[in-house]
């Protein structure tokens, strides 16, 4: 395994709001690692439990604990970034946590390679499972093109924050920030906004982090109440269309035929909940872009006509898909 050839502090964020089940499990697999030099700012986003209580349980003095009124998950990752002083900068969330020599391995590959943000994997954990040791780890060079086109993929990891390494001076050298105005997908716009500074990214397999299941979590229930909240996700998409030149990118056609996929499944659920002003904005979005959906190679026929089906006949789509 590479060595760390030089101790640069990495400041790890977490945002907390509500997490006291979960926290202790979260900062322990932080403390515990074998790479010392961190800085871990808690902040908890005006929490009513008793999260605060579980973070001053731990006498650790690189423990940084902040409280804010309530903003949501980007204020709070905006907050932590504004008190990050490291070198380096990773964001765990609050129910998740990671295996124990994560952070030295990351930044071993960082050091030996030179690269600007690197990609790790994970594991989905719907109760609680013991860390695992990372042995081998092997780390595989990323084109730009790639990264963007598993990025903008909703459905996969690439567009999370957690899982990743990245360099503080390129987000503060170009004051990027989490969208506060977007809930859902939030993370991945800042990714994609991040690569969009960056020379050279890697990626592994190997699963670092663990990525807790709340089944309670309002992403993954859906009525009519949380519907609209849910259609953050299209927002992200329309802010990288506002981007200069996104037509000319290799990535675009992809990142139309995903939205328009999103639109469909949403316009799809807006009829069902008799939400006749939102469905007839989503269908307009539909059409606009339908054409480059159409041509688009990178989905399956069997998706285009899922899509086709929630597009032109939505009643029927939702009684297939129950």
């Amino acid at each position: 395994m590479m060595k760390v050839t030089e101790k640069k502090e990495v400041s790890i964020i977490i945002p907390v709001y509500n997490a006291e089940k979960y926290l202790s499990r979260c900062i322990e697999s932080i403390v515990g690692q074998d790479y010392t030099d961190l800085q871990i700012i808690v902040v908890d986003d005006g929490s009513t439990d008793n999260s605060l209580g579980v973070v001053q349980d731990f006498q650790d003095d690189r423990l940084q604990v902040f409280s804010i009124a309530n903003g949501g998950v980007s204020n709070a990752r905006n907050f932590g970034l504004s008190k990050a002083t490291g070198y380096y900068v990773m964001f765990v969330d609050a129910d998740d946590w990671l295996n124990p020599n994560v952070i030295g391995t990351l930044i071993s590959a960082e050091q030996h390679y030179g690269y600007d943000l690197i990609l790790g994997n994970y594991s989905r954990d719907i109760e609680y499972s013991k860390s695992k040791q990372v042995s081998t780890i092997s780390f595989k060079d990323l084109t730009k093109d790639e990264t963007y086109r598993q990025v903008i993929n909703p459905y996969g990891f690439y567009g999370s924050v957690w899982a990743k390494i990245f360099k503080l001076d390129i987000i503060k050298d170009n004051n990027l920030k989490f969208n506060n105005n977007i809930t859902v997908g939030e993370d991945l716009l800042f990714v994609y906004q991040y690569l969009n500074f960056v020379k050279t990214v890697a990626y592994t397999d190997a699963r670092l982090y663990n990525y807790y299941i709340n089944k309670k979590s309002v992403l993954h229930s859906l009525d009519a109440d949380t519907l609209y909240h849910r259609l953050d996700i299209l927002k992200v998409y329309e802010t990288m269309f506002q981007q200069k030149n996104i037509q000319k990118q290799s990535y675009y056609t992809r990142a139309v035929a995903i939205y328009v996929r999103e639109l469909t499944d949403w316009y799809c659920y807006a009829v069902h909940f008799k939400q006749k002003k939102l469905s007839a904005s989503l269908k307009e979005k539909i059409k606009k872009y339908w054409a480059i959906f159409v041509k688009d190679d990178t989905f399956s026929a069997k998706n285009k006509l899922a899509a086709f089906l929630k597009y032109h006949f939505p009643v029927l789509a939702y009684k297939l898909k129950g």
